[in-house]
């Protein structure tokens, strides 16, 4: 092969090659997926008592609001493995209180693992089964 063809066909690979890495490297939603650092990430709709986190952007800190407490903690995070720790919360008295807190808490402690898919977080148990589906929000209280 002469050094003319081989160099064309390089030029030709490379991009093909960067390409390709850059693929694997996205999230599961292409590249239009908000960062799984730094959105706010809510359960069900929009409203004053709609449960979030967020995972901050530079340091392992989680915070968030479980419906009717504002909750804090730790977060170990390496490749798709995702785990809650620490996870404490105020103790504000509410009054219609169904559970939903307690359950939105219990699945965090349970997460193992996360995926990004168009614009819904899943966060996974350790079978990589599906604990919770939240969405981009905004943080209420």
């Amino acid at each position: 092969m002469n050094t003319l063809h081989s160099r064309r066909l390089s030029l030709l690979l490379v991009p093909a090659l960067l390409a390709a890495l850059t693929a694997c490297a996205a999230p599961a939603g292409g590249g239009n997926a908000p960062p799984l650092r730094g959105t706010v990430w809510q359960l069900g709709a929009d409203g004053p008592r709609a449960a979030h986190i967020r995972l901050d952007e530079k340091e392992a800190r989680m915070t968030g609001y479980g419906g009717c407490n504002r909750i804090m903690g730790r977060f170990t995070l390496d490749g798709s493995r995702l785990r809650f720790e620490e996870v404490a919360g105020t103790r504000r008295a509410c009054l219609d209180e169904d559970g939903a807190e307690d359950r939105f808490l219990a699945a965090l402690s349970g997460v193992r693992g996360w995926r990004i898919d168009g614009n819904v977080l899943k966060l996974l148990s350790e079978g990589g089964g599906t604990l919770l589906d939240l969405r981009p929000g905004k943080a209420v209280p």
